[in-house]
């Protein structure tokens, strides 16, 4: 048995729970003392060193945490909300250091960690990545030395393989700075509505590649593929009250000009829309063969502006 302290991993097959055993079996300052996943997974009852790909090292992946962590010190959980919580009651009872990187939890679920945390130390961070948390801070830097006059925005995008929501970011939320969110993920997907609610959110973003990654679709196929992810992202967005395919995210400030002339109004929809709002006299009426409507009225008048904007 190794003098060092003991340390178990939850959500053992995930990209964080690999990384995790390997840096701890790597680690001459503790070792790996249990690896747990979920009930059914396949990799329940092997060796977790053969489960990922190496050689056997003498830890059995197991699904009940209890008795993982009965010889531990400490165990690091990366996982989803509610089995984080299930973890720190089993945690508490063992007097195990739960460390938590879990993403995602919602205030009230951050509150249920009060009861745990009277029995055991509980570290939990929303986001454990020194460039986000060097990010952090080096944006209240820079927001304290700009006036008003420079308009500030964070737009949060994950990589391709992680699989919780862009508002997980804790961190940038508590900024107070307005957040663009990258939608680019199945998960994100079903989690946009809550992320449109968001306070900080002003926008989505849709990130088709990723997500057409993220969905396992061959490459270059056309964006019909992802259509009901797409109305998705909007739905959630119009619902929420925020942006989304209102406009272009570019990466360069040369790209502005090009950009604004390429999807500027036409002169025929500039004619049509003030057309539209000069014959408009409230309520239903025919106009051009068509029905139109206060709505109508409305979305000329926007274009109009959009075209005086450029």
């Amino acid at each position: 048995m190794s003098d060092t302290p003991g340390i178990v991993i939850t959500g053992a097959s995930g990209r964080m729970g690999q990384m995790l055993i390997g840096q701890v079996s790597a680690s001459d300052r503790v070792h790996l003392a249990g690896a747990v996943e979920r009930a059914g997974h396949a990799w329940v009852g092997q060796d977790i060193g053969v489960a990922m790909g190496g050689t056997a090292v003498g830890v059995i992946v197991t699904d009940n945490a209890a008795e993982a962590m009965q010889d531990a010190q400490a165990v690091i959980d990366f996982t989803a909300p509610d089995a984080t919580l299930a973890f720190a009651k089993i945690a508490a009872d063992a007097g195990v250091v739960h460390v938590i990187g879990t993403t995602g939890m919602t205030e009230a679920q951050i509150g249920e960690l009060d009861g745990p945390s009277t029995q055991t130390v509980i570290v939990r961070a929303g986001n454990m990545s020194l460039g986000v948390n060097l990010l952090t801070q080096l944006t209240k830097r820079v927001a304290a030395a700009l006036d008003e006059d420079f308009d500030i925005e964070v737009i949060e995008a994950h990589h391709n393989q992680k699989v919780d929501a862009p508002s997980d970011l804790d961190p940038l939320r508590a900024l107070g700075l307005p957040l663009m969110a990258m939608i680019e993920t199945p998960t994100a997907i079903y989690a946009a509505q809550g992320i449109a609610a968001d306070a900080a959110v002003q926008g989505l973003i849709a990130g088709l590649n990723d997500l057409a990654y993220e969905l396992k679709l061959p490459y270059g196929m056309d964006r019909g593929a992802m259509s009901h992810a797409i109305q998705a992202i909007v739905l959630a967005a119009r619902a929420g009250g925020v942006w989304c395919f209102d406009g272009k995210t570019l990466i360069h400030p040369s790209q502005v000009d090009p950009c604004n002339r390429a999807f500027a109004p036409s002169p025929r929809e500039i004619a049509a829309a003030e057309a539209l709002v000069a014959a408009a006299t409230g309520g239903a009426q025919r106009h051009a063969g068509h029905m139109i409507e206060d709505m109508h009225v409305a979305a000329a008048r926007a274009l109009l502006e959009r075209a005086r904007a450029q």
